[in-house]
């Protein structure tokens, strides 16, 4: 496996590039990329920012918002976290968080944190703590898996820059976001605990198997093209923050899968705008599915109609379809 260090702390530049490695770099081996990203949250491609985020703090703060093309939820990032992204050639391992989280779980082993685990769909922790959430999406045959690593973050700014729904909270028996993430530094051995996050990048990938440096330099046509993702997507107000028009009706639920949100607005009870909303892991893209429902009736029975031959599962993974009737009528 070959791995590219990004030198870019800006995570617009770091997800274009994700983005790009994913598109045209991968082909029959996969690769590894690392990147350091300053203050910045980072919010799942379909989850509601308005929701999700502190803006007063934000912005007082000066701190980047950028929406990602993966699911999951928001996650803040500075210059002691780590990002690491697998790019594999083959989606047949899509979803598979076990797996393809196994070779940094190893590492850390070897660094010291023995007890280091993957707890739930796609966190890894120690001691019942967490230290990494990873994040997963597919583009035509590739798979993108990408995590952070709380190395020696600053923690004590969670809490005021994410908003985090009390059932949330609730499901995870804690009290705040603060209370149940951890750096991992604490945990390693002495020669680990005092690195800069970059040293401890060059330490873990000395304990990862068959990795191979690749120093790439990007020619000019790719960083132009590098630079279009950006603009189109990571850069871009639209992208970032999203439609949020005066709903109709609204509706969420906690699911084993994750959270899914139903944002409906209706004009003369025809529906206008279908927005799926959450912190899930969508094997296709949702905005195929709320298309589906743009100019029809605002009524349970064409609705049961339009999905009762869909494969819903390849859009909100495990939910039935009377759940998802049920999260888009309130009768």
């Amino acid at each position: 496996m070959k791995y590219i260090a990004s030198y870019s702390h800006d995570p617009a530049d770091n997800l274009a590039y994700e983005e790009y490695l994913l598109e045209n770099i991968v082909n029959d081996e996969p690769l590894l990329f690392f990147y350091i990203n300053k203050p910045s949250v980072i919010i799942g491609k379909h989850q509601n920012a308005y929701e999700q985020v502190n803006f007063d703090y934000l912005f007082n703060q000066n701190i980047t918002l950028v929406r990602r093309m993966s699911g999951g939820g928001a996650v803040y990032h500075d210059y002691g976290n780590l990002n690491y992204s697998f790019i594999l050639p083959s989606k047949e391992k899509m979803l598979n968080f076990k797996e393809l989280t196994k070779p940094i779980i190893e590492a850390l082993k070897k660094m010291g944190a023995y007890n280091i685990v993957l707890s739930g769909r796609n966190d890894l922790e120690i001691d019942g703590l967490k230290v990494s959430g990873t994040a997963m999406y597919q583009k035509g045959e590739h798979i993108l898996l990408h995590g952070t690593l709380l190395y020696n973050s600053e923690l004590s700014k969670l809490n005021d820059i994410l908003k985090v729904k009390a059932n949330k909270i609730e499901s995870k028996g804690v009290k705040s976001v603060r209370a149940r993430v951890t750096n991992i530094c604490g945990y390693l051995k002495k020669e680990y605990q005092n690195l800069s996050t970059e040293d401890f990048m060059v330490s873990l990938l000395k304990l990862m198997p068959d990795i191979k440096s690749n120093k790439k330099e990007f020619a000019i046509w790719e960083l132009l093209k590098i630079n279009e993702i950006k603009a189109k997507y990571y850069t871009n107000t639209q992208w970032i923050y999203g439609m949020s028009p005066n709903w109709t009706y609204k509706n969420s639920k906690k699911y084993s899968f994750g959270e899914v949100e139903i944002a409906i607005k209706t004009e003369k009870s025809i529906v206008k705008y279908f927005k799926i909303y959450g912190d899930y892991f969508a094997k296709k893209d949702i905005e195929e599915l709320e298309k589906r429902f743009i100019d029809l009736p605002y009524d349970k029975n064409i609705f049961n109609l339009k999905i009762e031959k869909m494969n819903l599962d390849d859009y909100l993974p495990n939910l039935t379809k009377k759940e998802f009737l049920e999260l888009c009528f309130e009768n």
